[in-house]
């Protein structure tokens, strides 16, 4: 594995340093900003096997566990930029390493927000793939049941509607005065009975995602609701009626055996405002949920109303929120408070979640610029300075590129798009799958530190 012997350096030093403290679980974990290691991130995280074991009643970390394969040759000498102020996501650190240990049973849960670039999944699905083909198949995770773009898809399972007979909303581009988008920004309504839409598990090509042991259903109780039925492998499981005194996102879950399985919402009266739904196996494991908006920025968030955002957030009980925001952020006066306030809102519901900041991609403004576009550099400054400001983390995906015109590169090797702004599917897979080696790096230094991390499953 190339730069293995300086990765190794690296980390051996901090096992030394750790071999001089006590192995209880602390509270603090190595400060890494601006760091970074020389090598790809599989050898500095396989790397790690040399780290002391915990307690003789804790199940070591096995070596594999945190031994990932090589990334894309995109990434051949560019430094695995790593997280800065890792500290922020110790919680989202133990229960991998709790998992690792098996020792952690239920499910790990990821959020990742975006624009454009995450409305087809690339990246979120190249994180998914990583984890879940690594650490086992938990399952899809959410799908928004609206489609207000063409190109909104997700890698490895299967979205179907009636789009004619579906009214979209998305923060962006398609505004509802009331403010009900639910958690990931995007809603669908009714406009007459007789709507339809579906998601199913993936066919038996994919990769992962072809089975599923539970459902949960996502819809909007308010006054004069509609109602609908639900169907799960073409017969109908219940039928609900959404009026109610006051408005609130409520979920309809359902246990299934574990197999492919295909849900269906057939709208009985119009009103009926559906978010999503979310899929998931009876297994431990990584789940992530892609939330992707196109146009999407911080300021948006503001507009999304508590009643349909904070009860799915706690339904969902996220251990990780990921921001991947800024190629629409150009309000500069105003970008660090709407960061910080987004922020805050989402630790009031979510107070035992890890948050990561991730910066814009590079992005090119004009054809023969010898350098990205300014703004991007001048935006994720920002994001930074209101990331370690609110105690989160922050990871630079555009230094993890490769830094100035690392887009232009993606786009010569058939990455990226001509527009020097969207990745393809393969570049936005390499890119999700660097992101998942800066995460399981964060568990390999907390293990460093710490050698009874993730020995008890975090509560």
């Amino acid at each position: 594995m190339r730069h293995f012997s300086s990765a190794l350096r690296i980390l051996l030093g901090a096992f030394a340093f750790a071999c001089t403290r006590p192995h209880a679980v602390t509270t603090e974990a190595p400060q890494l900003q601006g760091a970074s290691l020389p090598g790809p991130a599989p050898s500095a995280v396989s790397a790690v096997s040399a780290a002391p074991e915990g307690p003789p009643a804790c199940p070591a970390v096995p070596q594999e566990a945190l031994t990932l394969p090589d990334e894309h040759a995109i990434f051949e000498g560019v430094s695995n930029v790593l997280i800065e102020n890792d500290s922020a996501l110790q919680g989202f650190a133990d229960r991998a390493l709790a998992l690792f240990r098996g020792k952690e049973r239920g499910h790990i849960r990821i959020a990742i927000y975006g624009d454009s670039n995450m409305t087809m999944d690339f990246i979120s699905g190249g994180l998914r793939r990583l984890l879940q083909q690594k650490y086992g198949d938990a399952g899809h995770g959410f799908v928004a049941l609206s489609r207000p773009w063409n190109w909104y898809r997700h890698m490895d399972v299967r979205h179907d509607l009636w789009e004619d007979k579906w009214t979209p909303f998305a923060t962006s581009t398609h505004p509802t005065r009331d403010g009900h988008y639910g958690l990931a920004n995007i809603a669908a309504e009714t406009v007459m009975p007789g709507a339809w839409a579906s998601v199913a598990t993936a066919g038996p090509s994919a990769p992962i995602g072809q089975k599923a042991t539970h459902v949960d259903v996502f819809y909007m109780a308010r006054p004069n609701g509609g109602g609908f039925a639900l169907k799960i492998d073409g017969a109908e499981k219940e039928r609900f009626v959404s009026a109610a005194a006051t408005a609130e996102a409520r979920v309809a879950s359902f246990d299934l055996e574990d197999a492919p399985h295909k849900v269906e919402v057939l709208a009985t009266h119009a009103g009926i405002r559906m978010f999503g739904v979310a899929m998931e196996r009876n297994v431990p494991g990584f789940v992530v949920d892609s939330l992707g908006v196109g146009a999407l920025n911080y300021e948006q968030f503001l507009h999304v109303s508590k009643e349909s955002r904070d009860p799915m957030l706690k339904a969902r009980d996220y251990d990780l929120v990921v921001f991947m925001l800024g190629t629409n952020m150009f309000a500069y006066d105003h970008h660090e408070a709407w960061v910080k306030e987004v922020l805050a809102s989402y630790k009031a519901v979510l107070p035992r979640a890890s948050f990561l900041i991730a910066g814009a991609p590079d992005m090119e403004r004009e054809r023969g610029d010898n350098k990205s576009d300014p703004r991007i550099s001048r935006v994720n400054a920002q994001f930074r300075a209101a990331a370690l400001a609110s105690g989160a983390a922050y990871w630079d995906t555009r230094a993890a590129m490769g830094g100035n015109l690392s887009i232009r590169r993606f786009a010569r090797a058939g990455l990226a798009e001509a527009d020097m702004v969207h990745f393809r599917k393969d570049g936005g897979i390499a890119l999700g799958e660097r992101l998942g080696h800066a995460l399981l790096q964060v568990a390999a230094t907390r293990l460093t530190f710490d050698a009874s991390a993730g020995c008890e499953p975090v509560k």
